[in-house]
């Protein structure tokens, strides 16, 4: 399993960092061999962070020009509140400036006043999503489009830039209880089943989820194997084996990015907290569910624990997924 880096990209005042460190901090994962860096989205302030983020495609043309390596993602970036074909456009411009290292991780986000904001119907979002999701996909892995939807229209479009290898496009979901049994919807696994892969939830649910997933793919014509997984977790190392002191600092560091709302329980159960060996512990479920990428993303708001954290995850966590 590879691991990727979240880029710290928090947008809100008191939360963003200067602009050379944000890069610096992406150098330095490339020169450690961390595979990817992915970018969040929230165009306002979220009921669960203190802060919104940066435009995630902005930020990974910014960072295109930085870096030589390193895979660039986002994870997620909302579709339905932009026009697909503009999506396209842009995506392709990246893909041929970052020669081929772009993936696309989309959502359709939960959030009705960023949906009010771009004066896109909330109640619309998962209509809109279903198709967008196929016509990007199209409008980047074929050479000329004709598409009449419910929302998107195109006729004999072609996008260029042309690369050799279109952006892998991973499309974001989970399963949730009903009626006493876990089930992923028909729709998330349709989605997934038509692009190139998925964007993971929590490791609490990531097993089953799969094997939903995995399960309709094969009974559809479909190649589970060859599907990209892809997980987001929140991190914050603290070096040392007394687990009560750890974990008081990881709280801490967690209170200071989460909102009440959301709450540092949230965190403790749903992303990896402890000792050092008791993360890797929770990244090897992710491992062990057959995860290509876990993307680490920093709790840390201040640029010099920021490049602290980025040390101690190379020194500590990235070589045992090597």
């Amino acid at each position: 399993m590879k691991l990727g880096v979240g880029i710290p990209a928090k947008a809100t005042d008191q939360y963003r960092i200067p602009p050379d460190r944000a890069v610096r901090f992406v150098k330095k994962a490339e020169e450690y061999g961390f595979d990817g860096a992915w970018a969040l989205e929230h165009l306002t302030r979220p009921p669960s962070y203190k802060t919104s983020f940066h435009d995630p495609l902005t930020t990974l043309a910014t960072l295109t020009g930085e870096t030589k390596r390193i895979n660039l993602g986002t994870s997620i970036l909302i579709l339905p509140m932009r026009h697909p074909v503009l999506v396209a456009k842009r995506a392709a411009t990246i893909q041929y400036f970052s020669e081929q290292r772009l993936t696309l991780g989309l959502g359709q986000g939960y959030i009705e006043k960023e949906y009010n904001a771009v004066g896109v119907p909330y109640k619309e979002r998962h209509r809109r999503f279903t198709e967008a999701l196929t016509l990007l996909y199209r409008l980047l892995n074929e050479d000329e489009v004709t598409f009449d939807g419910e929302f998107y229209q195109v006729k004999n479009l072609r996008i260029e830039p042309k690369s050799s290898r279109s952006p892998r496009i991973l499309s974001a979901g989970g399963g949730r209880e009903r009626d006493g049994e876990w089930k992923v919807s028909r729709a998330v696994k349709e989605r997934i089943n038509t692009l190139d892969g998925w964007v993971a939830s929590s490791s609490a649910s990531v097993e089953k989820d799969w094997a939903e997933i995995s399960t309709y793919i094969a009974e559809n014509g479909g190649n589970p194997s060859a599907t990209d997984r892809v997980a987001l977790q929140h991190i914050h190392v603290v070096p040392g084996d007394d687990g009560d002191i750890v974990r008081e600092k990881q709280r801490k560091a967690f209170a200071d990015f989460l909102t009440p709302q959301r709450g540092v329980e949230w965190a403790e159960k749903y992303h990896p907290m402890g000792t050092i060996d008791e993360i890797v512990e929770r990244l090897r479920e992710y491992e062990a569910a057959g995860t290509d990428q876990v993307i680490l993303h920093p709790a840390a708001n201040e640029p010099r624990e920021l490049d602290r954290q980025l040390e101690l995850w190379n020194d500590h966590i990235l070589a045992q997924f090597s």
